[in-house]
């Protein structure tokens, strides 16, 4: 899309705890016991609602938890959940603890547990083979056999694999299909695959599976069965899905990310486009169809996109990473979504919607997509906050966010460091005004379609201001800035957290 390739993207560490909670019936959980006598210890459970949700009970691929966000330090506090029944998460079980009286010895259970949603009460569990492990799971309306959404059948599917210690990697696994019916979990199908099922994604009223390096796309046919539709070969290890439309991407373990095309005349999943950099993937995100979000294990945030208007197929089928950032987290989720109510009334910015993620230390970030002209005034404004404050211990900025990775590291690009844009905020009068000063518009009119364009002394700034007018037109008289409109610009940002 034009504003990540010209503009891009505004990182902030959330701030507020305002989570939206409408009506929605009890939650169903992934859970794994461990059982000995003199030791019990307890985690958070994976969750999955039976509604199609935009933002998660945030975990990493041992767990899920849900909080509330602590207003100093932007962290999931577990011992203050806030009502989760709007959080759906797919990336793992989490743990509890029971006892065993006679060897001591640690003996797994895992269970599908329904947890009410106001009292986190087990209401019900469902438990596994032994050996077996609930690893993904999702909440879906397969049969939409009414237009009241309360009469819809609702079923939860969980992927689970037999783990045996001398597996290297695991072969054999189920896909269980559960309804909640008479205060208990009944069994409607069950489906055996070979391999792990590290996501689970509901896809055009289908069940879309990553198993091992495969990707796996379900029926769900009349009589109550799943068959397997089709099948995509060629990764590593396939651990994330996320789907649009017909489109799926796939985060592989070792190389990047991948997009499928499903074909529903052929019942294929065909390959169209590939980041071929060795990176480890540990989210992914669609942004639009042709720009994807991917979290990677060295703590960066990157994105990649496709250029359909290639003149040749080869630079058609590869995707190439845009952007880039380190972040000194390992992202391990992503979802659309905001943690605050938008009030459209109380905004002069017109944004797209925002995408959260959560990290394996328990912290949620938003991402937010600008459009070119707003990116550009940022870049600006953050290279001269940069330079008017000391950083703790004189560290470089410019260096903190390089995009380090095992073969080298790359300056950040295309993403704005929200931290530092809202230090103007705690900035003196004085110091604020020296910020400010150089930074102009251009001449015109601040909805002009004109090119962003850089001048000598002054930095000016031009271009189509969609969602930035009312900045704009406030300078229009003088195209000067002015300190206190800086203010109320990033304070309406700050809202978005």
């Amino acid at each position: 899309m034009d504003s990540m390739n010209s503009g891009g993207t505004f990182d902030v560490r959330s701030t507020d705890s305002g989570l939206e909670n409408p009506n929605c019936i009890s939650l169903a959980a992934l859970s794994k016991s461990g059982f000995s006598e003199d030791r019990q210890s307890a985690e958070f459970p994976q969750f999955a609602t039976p509604m199609d949700v935009n933002v998660a009970s945030l975990g990493d691929d041992l767990n899920a938890s849900t909080g509330q966000v602590n207003d100093l330090s932007s962290r999931m506090d577990a011992s203050n959940p806030t009502g989760p029944s709007r959080s759906f998460s797919t990336h793992g079980p989490g743990t509890s603890a029971g006892t065993e009286s006679e060897t001591s010895e640690i003996t797994e259970v895992s269970s599908v547990v329904i947890i009410d949603q106001h009292t986190y009460e087990a209401l019900h569990a469902f438990r596994l083979n032994p050996n077996e492990m609930g690893y993904s799971i999702i909440s879906a309306n397969l049969e939409d056999d009414s237009s009241d959404a309360k009469n819809q059948s609702t079923f939860y599917v969980v992927g689970t694999t037999y783990v045996l210690d001398h597996q290297a990697e695991p072969d054999k696994g189920r896909l269980i299909v559960l309804q909640w019916n008479d205060s208990k979990l009944n069994v409607i199908a069950e489906k055996e695959i070979k391999g792990c099922p590290y996501s689970i994604q509901l896809f055009n009223g289908k069940i879309l599976c990553a198993i091992n390096h495969m990707v796996e796309l379900y029926e769900w046919a009349a009589d109550r069965e799943l068959r397997l539709d089709s099948s995509h070969y060629g990764n590593v290890v396939a651990l994330h899905l996320k789907t649009k439309g017909d489109f799926v991407l796939v985060g592989d373990l070792l190389k990047s990310v991948s997009l499928l095309l499903y074909k529903p005349q052929e019942s294929s999943l065909e390959e169209i486009a590939k980041d071929y950099t060795p990176l480890w993937t540990t989210a992914v995100e669609i942004l639009d169809d042709d720009t994807f979000l991917v979290g990677e294990n060295n703590y960066n945030l990157y994105t990649v996109s496709k250029d359909s208007a290639a003149s040749t197929e080869e630079e058609r089928r590869k995707l190439t990473i845009n952007g880039r950032y380190h972040v000194n987290d390992m992202i391990n989720v992503f979802r659309h979504g905001s943690l605050v109510m938008n009030n459209p009334n109380e905004s002069i910015l017109s944004l797209q919607p925002s995408i959260l993620f959560g990290t394996v230390s328990g912290a949620i970030g938003l991402i937010v997509q600008m459009p070119p002209m707003l990116f550009t005034f940022l870049s600006k404004l953050q290279e001269k906050i940069v330079k008017k404050i000391n950083s703790v211990g004189m560290i470089n900025h410019s260096k903190w966010r390089e995009f380090a990775h095992e073969f080298g590291s790359e300056p950040a690009a295309s993403f704005i460091d929200g931290d530092v844009i809202e230090l103007f905020l705690d900035m003196t009068v004085k110091d604020r005004e020296d910020v400010v000063k150089g930074l102009s518009f251009g001449s015109g009119s601040a909805t002009a379609l004109d090119p962003v364009s850089e001048s000598t002394g002054d930095e000016t700034v031009t271009e189509n201001a969609t969602g930035f007018a009312a900045f704009g037109q406030s300078l229009k008289t003088s195209g000067k800035i002015c300190a206190d409109e800086v203010v109320k610009l990033i304070e309406d940002l700050a809202r978005l957290h």
